[in-house]
């Protein structure tokens, strides 16, 4: 017997795989995980070439992470970044890591948008109170609501 080759995108490997798993055909084979295992590797080796990487020194003590919209009155941080995520590195009060949020930065733009011009959320922080900051409550990055919503709206 003659092999064949098939030369498939990641687009219709993604969507073969989705349809096994929704049809229920996921459950069991180890070959189907495995395909889709590779395809989140290949996927995630590519964002994190887009990824601008953040640590928060405070959060242990606070609940919140810091995201900079501004620093001057000129937009920075958030508003000014070109990555499609954005990785925040929580720390302890020992300075040792211990958790790493990744988001896609439409969604937290559309967080910390809330946010402008509330008391208490929306401050001056940084070298010489220059950066204006969000202070975004940890727990808002797994609001599953928020998170898997369809209505994102893009400008902060």
């Amino acid at each position: 017997m003659n092999s064949i080759n098939i030369e498939l995108t990641e687009e219709q490997i993604t969507s073969i795989t989705k349809q096994a798993r929704d049809d229920g055909g996921a459950d069991y084979r180890f070959d189907l995980n495995l395909l889709e295992g590779k395809l989140s590797e290949n996927k995630w080796a590519n964002i994190l070439e887009t990824v601008e990487i953040k640590k928060d020194y405070k959060a242990w003590k606070t609940g919140n992470i810091a995201v900079e919209y501004a620093n001057k009155g000129n937009p920075s941080g958030i508003a000014k970044t070109e990555a499609k995520f954005v990785a925040y590195i929580l720390v302890d009060e020992n300075q040792d890591d211990r958790m790493v949020f990744f988001v896609k930065t439409e969604i937290l733009l559309d967080m910390c948008r809330k946010y402008i011009d509330v008391d208490g959320r929306d401050i001056k922080g940084g070298d010489n109170y220059g950066s204006s900051l969000i202070l975004l409550p940890i727990e808002e990055l797994v609001n599953k609501e928020f998170l898997f919503s369809k209505q994102l709206t893009m400008d902060i």
